[in-house]
């Protein structure tokens, strides 16, 4: 009876133990979550323009097997045959997506050349505006009154803090500045990021055969054939959730340019291009496209801003109604809940790319988890009916 009460304390000793130790750790993590995110970050710097690599080779090895399987179908029957019918497929697919890339830049950039001086002019006119009002505060405090003239200083005082920060934040010139070092920063991580692309591309069955061998050399086979199934699920949940994401974003985008462009609207290949694009990013993306839309609007006519939002209201309604379902399906498998969580927290650690990568990631750890906690499950004769 006494070993028995021994064994029962120090089973109950050693979870104490464990809690404390994952409260302490646990604690550590969350106080040091901002430098953890911090470290994240900086590694994902280092290695920014390989993921890019990654993702450019990710998204054009579709086009690439297609023109190797249904359009260059002469017979390889060497090696020489294999290394043209890669090339020639290479060169068409990187002209195929540099094409569309720089079509799209030439459409956007004479319209943002616009916008700014749009915004150089809504300044202009600002400035005008205050000095109209000031001569106004003249006129209605310029008798000897303290409480007038007080109130007068004070008015003039903020509205020149305002006016200056104006300026400075909205001027061309610091505008264009920011422009061309963040344009410098983005083609340098494109360029490099395509050549590494191309590297990938070009030795993807090499690649996958060192990862293979690699994997059996360290793990057993059933783990190795376990790995691959869950890789095979991975590409394929987060394969045909781009594709489903990037051609519903193709048709809003077109289906906002074509309605701004019947109703007469300013900067409408702009505009379209930026709620296009801004809808990839799940749950957030339509505001964050719609707002400086709006915004860029509101700088040339109140009312079309107006009319803008409404016409979003209602394509965003047919979109997540009609279009998105018929196209991603059930694609996610997760609810809205998760959806948020994990934009949040993925668009948080790593930016642009966690926003439109974090849902189907998410979604792959997610049915991980759940196979895990159903494997644990029947393990124990539970049920598993809720997922």
């Amino acid at each position: 009876m006494k070993d028995g009460w021994n064994k029962k304390c120090m089973v109950l000793a050693i979870y104490a133990f464990m809690v404390i130790i994952f409260s302490i750790v646990a604690f550590f993590f969350l106080s040091k979550l901002q430098n953890i995110g911090g470290w994240i970050g900086s590694l994902y710097d280092i290695f920014e323009t390989v993921v890019w690599g990654f993702i450019f080779a990710y998204l054009m090895n579709p086009l690439l097997v297609l023109l190797e399987k249904k359009v260059l179908r002469f017979k390889v029957d060497s090696r020489k045959k294999f290394l043209l019918k890669r090339t020639l497929s290479m060169i068409i697919t990187y002209l195929a997506f540099l094409g569309l890339v720089l079509a799209i830049f030439l459409i956007i950039i004479p319209e943002i050349i616009s916008s700014l001086y749009s915004i150089d002019g809504l300044i202009t006119n600002f400035q005008g505006y205050w000095k109209h009002f000031n001569d106004w505060l003249e006129k209605i405090f310029s008798t000897k009154n303290n409480w007038g003239m007080q109130f007068r200083a004070i008015v003039q005082k903020e509205m020149n803090t305002l006016t200056g920060s104006l300026v400075e934040k909205l001027s061309v010139t610091k505008t264009a500045e920011k422009v061309a070092i963040g344009t410098y920063n983005t083609l340098y991580v494109f360029f490099v990021g395509m050549v590494i692309s191309v590297y990938m591309l070009a030795s993807k069955e090499k690649l996958s055969a060192q990862i293979k061998k690699t994997m059996f050399a360290f793990f057993r086979k059933t783990k190795v054939d376990s790995i691959l199934k869950f890789s095979k699920f991975t590409h394929e949940t987060v394969g045909n959730y781009l594709t489903g994401k990037l051609l519903d974003a193709a048709m809003v985008g077109v289906i906002t340019f074509a309605v701004l462009t019947v109703f007469g609207f300013h900067y409408t290949a702009l505009i379209a291009f930026v709620v296009g694009a801004s809808n990839i990013i799940p749950f957030f993306g339509p505001f964050i496209g719609a707002i400086p839309s709006a915004f860029l609007l509101l700088l040339v006519d109140p009312m079309e801003a107006v009319w803008f939002v409404l016409i979003i209201l209602i394509i965003q309604q047919i979109d997540g109604n009609f279009l998105e379902p018929a196209i991603l399906g059930k694609t996610v498998g997760i609810s809205s809940f998760w959806i948020v969580v994990s934009i949040l927290i993925a668009g948080g650690l790593f930016g642009v790319v966690g926003l439109i990568l974090g849902v189907p990631a998410f979604t792959v750890l997610y049915a991980l988890f759940r196979q895990f906690v159903n494997m644990r499950l029947k393990a124990k004769n539970l049920p598993v009916g809720s997922e």
